[in-house]
């Protein structure tokens, strides 16, 4: 994910000297949950943003690691490419489906409703099997599918950002802003200095 090559480039360093601060946030508010607390996080879907700009979506299971005396000492954890499509169709063939559409028609107007309608559910029982899937609501999972194709026309484009909002389903600058701001802590403007090659 960070384009390491041996696991010494990375023992012994902090979140913060490979990621965005909104991902070490994340990171740091799911491990003090575990040593608190105990917790055990499974099948966590977050979007991690690579060395290079790219937001990906990964799934994360973490869990404490406990002394004989059952102390919790450390965490052990795995994180891995989370491929939407292919992994929900095979678990939930409904939401397989409303992914598709989500990642085909992300800046369109998308109602809850057209969703349930493209899954075969009702809107209760879609918002309950995505919430149980993707830990987050439909609305979220767009929001933030929106903002990942964002940052990629940041990185890669000189397209104006009231344009690359437009283009990705937000109804003004404003609006995209403010989104952007809760899915990545940063705004357009400077995620676009920052990972702009």
């Amino acid at each position: 994910m960070f384009g390491l090559k041996r696991k010494a480039e990375i023992i012994g360093k902090y979140d913060t000297e490979y990621c965005d601060d909104y991902v070490e946030s994340m990171f740091r508010q799911d491990d003090e949950s575990i040593l608190n607390r105990g917790v055990h996080i499974r099948n966590k879907i977050e979007l991690v943003t690579t060395m290079d700009g790219v937001l990906k979506w990964h799934i994360t299971n973490k869990v404490p690691l406990y002394t004989r005396n059952k102390q919790i000492r450390g965490i052990a954890g795995i994180t891995r490419e989370f491929k939407r499509e292919g992994a929900t169709a095979h678990q939930h063939p409904a939401l397989g489906r409303v992914i598709r559409f989500i990642n085909e028609h992300y800046f369109e107007e998308l109602s809850t409703s057209e969703l349930a309608s493209v899954a075969g559910l009702s809107i209760s029982a879609l918002g309950r099997n995505f919430k149980r899937t993707f830990h987050m609501t439909p609305a979220q999972y767009i929001n933030r599918y929106r903002i990942q194709q964002a940052c990629r026309l940041l990185s890669e484009s000189d397209q104006p950002i009231a344009s690359i909002a437009s283009d990705c389903g937000f109804y003004d600058q404003s609006h995209f802003n403010r989104t952007f701001r809760n899915v990545i802590h940063s705004t357009p403007g400077s995620y676009r200095r920052r990972y702009q090659a």
